[in-house]
Formats: structure tokens, sequence, C-alpha cells
């Protein structure tokens, strides 16, 4: 699989939604180092959960929603430049809360994110004030 995920974690602060990732300056440029991001697995049931179509279909796992909902107009500004990065090679983008998350039958296929990333999550506060934003890339 040559299919990568990019998740960001935000949190709901002070009125606004603020980055609860580790981010680093490289270059000029900020990025969260590999060792500090919640999930970076290529894992085809954890992407068909995340609302990756292709995988959706060849796994036959049962998606947290519908189809994608684009970026939040609302995301902050760390996760909306390194969306700008990838922009034209970035697809399937799109966020959910983490009640969203929380609620969804995960299948025993996600058991790594089920059992891990989403206990991590709930320590930076309130389910439906914690969200991860995703994309993809080839």
């Amino acid at each position: 699989m040559s299919c990568d995920i990019h998740l960001y974690v935000e949190r709901f602060a002070d009125g606004k939604w603020q980055t609860a990732d580790k981010w680093t300056e490289e270059d000029g440029e900020k990025l969260v180092d590999a060792d500090d991001m919640f999930y970076y697995e290529q894992d085809q049931y954890v992407f068909a959960a995340l609302g990756h179509e292709f995988f959706a279909e060849d796994t036959g796992v049962e998606p947290v929603i519908p189809s994608p909902r684009g970026l939040p107009a609302d995301m902050c500004p760390e996760v909306k430049g390194a969306h700008e990065e990838w922009e034209g090679d970035a697809y399937g983008e799109t966020w959910f809360l983490l009640s969203e998350l929380l609620g969804h039958a995960w299948s025993d296929d996600c058991e790594d994110f089920r059992d891990e990333v989403l206990p991590r999550l709930k320590a930076f506060g309130e389910p439906d004030k914690v969200r991860i934003v995703v994309w993809f890339d080839n």
C-alpha cells in the first residue's frame, strides 16, 4: 500500500480550535515529527473507517461517517499550513469529533486505533471539544 494518512489533533479552547500536536520547525517549515504523531500507520482498515473510499470498498469496514466532509473552515493555522504543503496531492479531507469516534462500532481489524489512539485523545478534553483532521496522499 502506498497511501499515507495525515492525522492532526485539535482541541476547542478559548473560543477557537487549537492544535494539540507537538510541532517543531525545520528549515522554516512547521511539522509534527513522526515520533510525535498520534497515528501514522498504513492500515487499510483504519483508512476505510476514516473515510478512504477505496479501502472502504475493499475491506467492507463501516466508515465513521458516510462520506468525507472536507476540511473544517475553523481549523487551526498549523493544520491549515500542513495541508497547504500537500495541496494538489491531498485527498479525502475530513474531520471527526472525538465523540463520533467513540460512538463508532470499530472493527476488530482497527484494534490498535481503537485501543491505543482513542484513549490518548480523551486526555485533551470533552469528546465534543476534541477532533481529528485527516487527509490522505499517495
